[in-house]
């Protein structure tokens, strides 16, 4: 005899956990003004452009900290890296500090490609509005 039992339909619980380093108005006020840009276009955006979005006057040439440590944080929660989505105007791929930190043993011919992937994923993922919720939450 076969029973079928009933199990309960789950919902899907999503948590974004800030890391330690995520905490700082710079870091908050990057995230936020990337996300919200992602949110709304789901395209790329230039390290100038981002700068100019944000509430804390910032030189684009000093987003790379903030950018590191919100896809460090991204990493640690199982997501995409984020800050593939901010590109340079030179060549509309993300820095040198982008490969150099999160894909160290990868050659610079290798990089477009490795852009490439990284944008999908981000791309793929929905719940970047939960992403936003946390880092908000946080100001």
């Amino acid at each position: 005899m076969i029973v079928k039992t009933r199990l309960p339909k789950l919902r899907e619980r999503f948590e974004f956990v800030l890391t330690d380093e995520c905490y700082d108005d710079l870091t908050i006020d990057t995230a936020v003004a990337l996300l919200r840009h992602f949110i709304s276009t789901g395209n790329t955006i230039y390290y100038s452009d981002l700068a100019k979005k944000m509430t804390i006057p910032i030189e684009s040439i000093n987003l790379n900290d903030p950018l590191g440590r919100i896809s460090n944080a991204c990493k640690e929660n199982g997501l995409p890296l984020l800050s593939a989505v901010v590109i340079n105007k030179e060549n509309d791929m993300p820095g040198d500090g982008f490969y150099g930190y999160f894909f160290p043993q990868a050659k610079e011919e290798e990089w477009l490609e490795i852009y490439v992937k990284e944008f999908k994923k981000v791309s793929e993922y929905k719940h970047w509005d939960k992403v936003l919720e946390a880092f908000e939450g946080k100001r």
